[in-house]
């Protein structure tokens, strides 16, 4: 069910540029006549972050930008590649370098550096090494191994985000876009969304997009939209995707021995499943808060990022029909509910691992 979204999750992508592109364009006067280009994003740039193509009139983007870098970096990319295209279609500009003085004036025009490229390069710091390792013990067979090694990688990033808070800066943060799109989101997702929020260090909310693809109407859908560092942007994709699936086959297991007919009973075997890992990982940080070193407080440079990306919010309520068995059967498999390994730095963009389709 939730394999072949990775096609979507660009798709989502391409679209926020495009507002992106209109939100910058707007803000300038002298953009006024540039006319929006095609938009594409390739898994095929390895090297480079984007291009600008002229005779097809197409921005491309590299995909590894929307997995590995900032918020900044990805702004910045689209920024440069929009200068490329006003020197052509504004300027028409010829016989000039890339680079030379008509894309210095474009590139002054939006407010960025005329370098060729921006300085990225993703990397994984040593506590996000150590943390991936503890997730790797997290699969022994022997259950206290395993259980020791999920708790030590969870009070590991503790430690790191508690310290970063004092170093960190708006341009340090990157957005996560997490599919399936939903035209009707079901509630139980927000049972992972909120053990993302109160555990890995991010933040979230749910961004509706329209799309035009169908000829006979317009469609509006919704995805997941994740706020942090890189970092923990990359441990907080892995758990909503390894909850998704296994969560899913834990209602299908569920649905067999209980020999139910239908899906009726789906929703509230999911809430009570979050509930209860919840709950665990709630009664996790209580055992490491008499070490006030172990306190959070949160992180007020995302929030202001948030806040920044996010400055009208509107918060709804999903109700749904409850089944008091389901919910409490769910919630004693979540009480029982690991992390399992999977996380890997290196990993290709938007790529689910193996292990979560087992």
């Amino acid at each position: 069910m939730y394999e072949n979204f990775q096609n979507q999750v660009i798709e989502a992508w391409t679209v926020t540029i495009i507002d992106e592109y209109q939100k910058i364009k707007d803000s300038c006067k002298l953009l006024a006549s540039l006319k929006p280009p095609n938009f594409a994003i390739s898994a095929e740039f390895t090297r480079k972050l984007g291009t600008w193509d002229y005779q097809t009139r197409t921005i491309t983007l590299a995909q590894y930008l929307f997995v590995s870098g900032t918020w900044d970096d990805i702004i910045n990319t689209l920024k440069h590649e929009m200068a490329h295209q006003i020197v052509d279609e504004l300027f028409k500009t010829v016989d000039e370098t890339p680079h030379g003085d008509a894309f210095k004036k474009a590139c002054k025009i939006l407010n960025i550096s005329p370098k060729a490229s921006i300085s990225f390069k993703p990397e994984t710091s040593s506590i996000h090494r150590k943390i991936i390792k503890l997730f790797a013990l997290g699969k022994s067979p022997n259950k206290h191994e395993s259980e020791r090694a999920l708790k030590k990688a969870h009070e590991l990033c503790l430690k790191y985000n508690i310290n970063l808070d004092s170093k960190t800066k708006m341009s340090d943060y990157g957005i996560r876009l997490l599919g399936p799109l939903f035209k009707r989101t079901p509630s139980y997702i927000w049972g992972i969304t909120k053990i993302l929020n109160d555990f890995y260090f991010v933040q979230y909310i749910r961004r509706p997009f329209h799309n035009n693809s169908s000829k006979t109407s317009k469609r509006t859908t919704k995805i997941i939209e994740l706020y942090g560092l890189p970092k923990n942007l990359d441990i907080a994709e892995y758990v909503y995707y390894f909850l998704l699936h296994n969560s899913e086959m834990e209602w299908k297991h569920y649905k067999r021995t209980k020999k139910l007919t239908n899906n009726k009973q789906k929703n509230s075997f999911m809430i009570g499943l979050y509930n209860g890992l919840h709950k665990k990982l709630t009664l996790q940080n209580e055992k490491l808060a008499p070490d006030q070193s172990l306190i959070y407080l949160g992180d007020s440079q995302l929030n202001e990022f948030y806040r920044a990306r996010n400055p009208y919010i509107r918060r709804s309520c999903n109700y749904a029909k409850s089944y008091k068995d389901a919910h409490s059967d769910g919630s004693k498999i979540g009480e029982k509910m690991a992390i399992k390994p999977g996380i890997n730095p290196s990993k290709p963009p938007f790529k689910i691992e193996e292990p979560l389709l087992k």
